[in-house]
């Protein structure tokens, strides 16, 4: 592993932080675009929960990430109208949040932003206008342009005396994998509820709850 980027601090002030990645790779394997300030250790964190979260779905989706947990996470037709459904999961919590979405961010995605305060907002890429309306409305909103990386077979966390590590869940069962033990089976819509809740469980903490609504787009 190499340095690449010395963090202002860790966690917190008192605390010395920075970011390792192996040769080549920036910071979370993508390129920081705009931004007046340098992405901090929470910054980091909170970007990697949504985008790990984000790239679970392959709809157009947008996950919203507060302190590492996920505050709203919605997939529709455009990328415009999953951040609304997002947004409407918890605007409270989503205020000074992380914004990650699956899709290249164009102006319209930057208008429904509206006046909500976010940190930072992670894209495979953004379109130049775009880009220049985001530098100009939010100097201080870190853009982040993620690029393609291979999956990781591993997570890997540092315990007193060694390292702990697990492979990564992606568990995703097919409706012939699921046994219904009701006396109603469940309709289409609450079955494409039941599959989105399932893959939003993968990006909450084991003892969170998640609510999932199969909703028609408005």
């Amino acid at each position: 592993l190499e340095l690449v980027e010395t963090l202002r601090y860790g966690e917190n002030p008192h605390q010395e932080g920075a970011f390792y990645a192996p040769s080549g790779v920036g910071l979370l394997g993508g390129t920081l675009l705009g931004g007046s300030k340098q992405l901090s250790y929470n910054n980091l964190l909170d970007l990697d929960a949504a985008w790990r979260a984000v790239e679970l779905f392959n709809q157009p989706t947008v996950v919203i990430v507060k302190h590492l947990n996920p505050c709203g996470i919605a997939s529709a037709s455009r990328a415009d109208i999953a951040f609304r459904l997002a947004l409407d999961s918890d605007p409270i919590s989503a205020f000074g949040g992380v914004i990650a979405v699956n899709q290249i961010v164009d102006t319209v995605f930057v208008e429904a932003l509206g006046d909500l305060f976010i940190e930072a907002i992670a894209a495979p890429n953004f379109t130049a206008e775009a880009l220049d309306l985001m530098q100009r409305r939010r100097k201080n909103c870190r853009i982040v342009r993620i690029d393609p990386l291979p999956p990781a077979p591993f997570e890997l966390r540092s315990v007193r005396g060694g390292i702990l590590a697990q492979t990564v869940d992606r568990g995703d069962p097919a409706n012939a994998q699921w046994r219904v033990v009701s006396r109603r089976a469940p309709t289409e819509q609450e079955y494409a509820a039941l599959r989105f809740a399932w893959r939003a469980c993968q990006a909450v903490k084991s003892n969170a709850i998640v609510l999932a609504r199969a909703l028609p787009e408005g």
